[in-house]
């Protein structure tokens, strides 16, 4: 009998956590705040070609924000057209001038770091942040052509 309980007790706290992360996602997806991005979206680079110079890409940059998903911005990191994203939830982010390809600029979007558990970092945190600049690239140029390529990834383990 108790351990029926205690089955049932573990159930219960599973089906309730699940619940409510779902119920957050789905809140997310409708205020637009995250889209549906594939599984292990965090190692993916995304390539941007739009009509817009470093400096315009940095002053909307400056608009954004990311403090409510508790990231820290620093740009031209490393005396480099880059911009530095630090998050307080163990993850970092840049988007990296390219340069030019037929009159139109190229920055490069990835996650250059990341904890978590088994593998698997706070991505909800980094969906929002992934959204956030998405629609600032978009807003800079509506016709922005993105592409998504899978990283190399290396990883550490503790032993």
């Amino acid at each position: 009998m108790n351990n029926f309980i205690i089955i049932a007790i573990c159930v219960a706290a599973v089906g309730t956590a699940y619940y409510l992360k779902n119920r957050e996602k789905t809140g997310l997806l409708q205020e637009g705040k995250i889209i549906e991005r594939n599984k292990s979206f965090w190692e993916d680079k995304q390539i941007f070609e739009l009509d817009a110079p470093y400096e315009a890409v940095v002053a909307a940059a400056k608009n954004v924000n990311y403090a409510g998903n508790a990231v820290e911005v620093t740009y031209n990191f490393d005396g480099k057209k880059i911009i530095f994203f630090r998050s307080s939830h163990s993850w970092n982010a840049a988007l990296q001038y390219l340069g030019t390809s037929e009159e139109k600029y190229l920055y490069s979007l990835s996650f250059t770091n990341w904890k978590g558990r088994n593998g698997v970092p706070n991505f909800m945190t980094m969906n929002i942040f992934l959204t956030q600049t998405e629609k600032m690239l978009l807003s800079l140029d509506p016709e922005t052509m993105v592409e998504t390529h899978m990283m190399e990834i290396k990883t550490k383990t503790r032993f």
